[in-house]
């Protein structure tokens, strides 16, 4: 009777047999670690929002912790400098977290073709703190600093069209590191500046 019970119903191990058994397992893990190799690689890659970008804050990179970025498009009206110059130009609220050694931090602002407008704009950091700065497209005290391009929107008209454009891309601030002693310049990141209804 048993012998007859185990002709009839025979065990997994010998219906798919041994070696197909590990074959099957060492793919399963093969594919595990591909995946996984790619889901790594991708940890970095800025997040979306409709038309909004970007990092995911905090983020660090060689030696240099940035906890926020706050950018936006400001009203020139009320400051007669940049009232000569445009209608709308973006400024950029940056604060820092932790910042190990001394080396600069550069920002470069780029248009909806991600063409460079303006200089780029360097910000010293050193023994933990930036670097105080009073300049006119930049001013830097503790951990905050607050920079803007002089440029940007000349008409209301230019600047209304680009904030309804759906279609059309952001203006970005990029950042990059560049700790002193080091021949490398880092890419950190960047955000998109988000059009403002002012």
């Amino acid at each position: 009777m048993q012998e007859e019970n185990e002709k009839k119903e025979p065990g997994i191990l010998k219906k798919i047999g041994w070696k197909n058994i590990i074959f099957l397992t060492l793919f399963g893990g093969m594919v595990m670690a591909v995946l996984g190799g790619v889901l790594y690689s991708y940890r970095n890659i800025p997040t979306a929002h409709w038309r909004m970008s970007g990092m995911s804050f905090p983020i660090k990179r060689a030696g240099v912790e940035i906890t926020d970025i706050d950018a936006q498009w400001k009203n020139s009206a009320g400051n007669a400098r940049l009232e000569l110059r445009t209608s709308y130009y973006p400024v950029a609220t940056i604060t820092t977290g932790e910042l190990s050694g001394s080396g600069i931090i550069i920002f470069n602002f780029l248009d909806n073709r991600k063409a460079q407008q303006g200089p780029m704009l360097a910000i010293r950091y050193r023994d933990g703190q930036l670097v105080k700065q009073d300049e006119v497209n930049m001013k830097v005290e503790g951990n905050t600093a607050t920079i803007l391009l002089e440029g940007g929107y000349k008409e209301n008209s230019d600047y209304l069209l680009h904030r309804l454009r759906e279609e059309e891309p952001l203006w970005r601030l990029q950042v990059w590191v560049r700790p002193d002693g080091h021949d490398a310049t880092h890419y950190v990141g960047y955000t998109t500046i988000i059009p403002t209804a002012e």
